[in-house]
């Protein structure tokens, strides 16, 4: 019998940078309740996490980034689209799409990220360098 191949396409429709720092976010109507996690990967389109807490799809969250080297904060907000338990450790792993995201605030993300994948091509840092440079919690 032959083998079947099968051809799997990556559908995501925007660049996504590996990444290792910190997110503040909270569900709305909590605003007491701020949790911070690491982020793993980050586009325009969404961000997925680290996360102690299970999220149910669906679920809507607020999040906090300050690009450092611009200065400038970004306030997204997601829905959760995937929920996925580490296969070590008791965390999860949380998929998040960006539903709202101000124009202004997704130019300055795809600008850094842009950036960091120029830097990353040409040698110069890794992407986990480059973002722990430019990515920082804001607390404000």
């Amino acid at each position: 019998m032959g083998e079947k191949i099968f051809k799997t396409r990556n559908a995501r429709r925007h660049r996504r940078i590996m990444a290792d720092y910190l997110v503040k976010y909270r569900i709305p109507g909590t605003e007491t309740d701020v949790q911070i996690s690491n982020i793993t990967d980050i586009s325009v389109g969404g961000i997925r996490f680290c996360s102690k807490r299970s999220f149910m799809e669906g679920t809507i969250l607020h999040f906090e980034i300050l690009i450092t080297p611009l200065e400038q904060v970004i306030r997204p907000r997601g829905v959760v689209v995937r929920v996925r338990p580490a296969k070590e450790g008791d965390h999860y792993y949380i998929g998040v799409s960006f539903v709202e995201l101000p124009q202004k605030e997704r130019d300055v993300l795809k600008a850094f990220i842009e950036d960091t994948g120029v830097r990353i091509a040409e040698g110069d840092e890794s992407e986990g360098e480059l973002f722990k440079r430019h990515i920082s919690l804001s607390f404000a």
